[in-house]
Formats: structure tokens, sequence, C-alpha cells
């Protein structure tokens, strides 16, 4: 599996540890229940790569049906208008379903996308909204925002630096 990240690469999540996971092997309950994966995430990036293949392979005793991409800040544009970026983490998530269904997985991989969009912007996130909708090809069903914030920068997992501004508005809450 190409889970495993770079000795030294900069994450959010502890490292995974297969010699840890294979330490104990509980027996699948239910294998045949068509299971939807309300929240799942692929990183294709280096020193953080979790793609279809590694997810289809740590699903394979289950019937996951039809997993949910959930936004994870991976795969953003590096170029263009910075509010477009997190336009390429939902191009990502269709083109790993597209591969693959491709080579013939049961699993509907990213069967419904959940994308990142600034929401702040106001009306000005319209067009932002529209090409994540022509990215997703009629997959995008969701906006997620994270406002969870901290100063420490190891345990931080905003994806906008004006997160902290975001929380102290009390006609957010």
């Amino acid at each position: 599996m190409s889970s495993a990240a770079t000795p030294g690469a900069w994450s959010p999540h502890a490292p995974i540890r297969e010699d840890w996971l294979a330490q104990d092997r509980e027996e699948v309950l239910f294998a045949e229940l068509p299971i939807i994966d309300a929240h799942h995430h692929l990183f294709g990036m280096p020193g953080k790569h979790y793609d279809d293949a590694d997810f289809l392979h740590n699903i394979k005793q289950h019937n996951v049906v039809a997993p949910v991409f959930m936004q994870c800040k991976t795969n953003y544009k590096s170029d263009g208008e910075p509010v477009f970026r997190s336009i390429g983490e939902i191009e990502f998530a269709r083109q790993q379903r597209i591969e693959s269904l491709e080579r013939g997985s049961k699993t509907d991989i990213c069967a419904a996308i959940v994308g990142h969009f600034d929401l702040s912007l106001g009306d000005a996130v319209a067009p932002v909204l529209e090409a994540g909708i022509v990215a997703g090809g009629g997959l995008l069903r969701g906006v997620r925002n994270i406002v969870a914030w901290h100063d420490g920068m190891r345990i931080s997992t905003r994806s906008e630096e004006h997160t902290s501004e975001l929380q102290s508005h009390s006609d957010l809450v």
C-alpha cells in the first residue's frame, strides 16, 4: 500500500503504522450489509498519499457501496485565483472515481463529493460554486468549511487564514 507518510513530512495526522494495525484482527460482522461511508478522504500529494486503491484495500472485507469523499485540502490547484484552487480537489476526487470504476470496482468510490468553498465571500462565491459543480460532474453534494482553529500549527485544521475571525462572530453561532 502507498499510504505510508514520508518521514519528517508534516501532517496533522499520525502516520499509518501497518505493524500496529496488524496486531489485532476483529471478525467482520454482517459482511454482506451494504454500507454508505458518509466521510472518507483520499490524498494524492507528495508525503501524503492514500488513493482509491488504498481505500479499496482497507474496506475489502466489507460491502461499502457508496463512500462520500469529504474535503480534506488535498490536490488544490497551485496556480490561478486562490478562491478557485479548491476546485482541484473536486477534480481529483472525481478522477479517482472514474479510474476505480474503469478498473471494475464494485464500490462506487466518491459516489458523492463534499468540497470546500470560502463562504465568507458572500455572493462572490457563486462563480466558484458553479466551477465546483462543473468539476464534480454531478457528484458535488455539499460544502465543508472547517472552523476549528488553534494558534499552534501542529494541531491546526484550519482551511482559511481568517478562521479565528469567523469564530468570533456571534451571529454565526
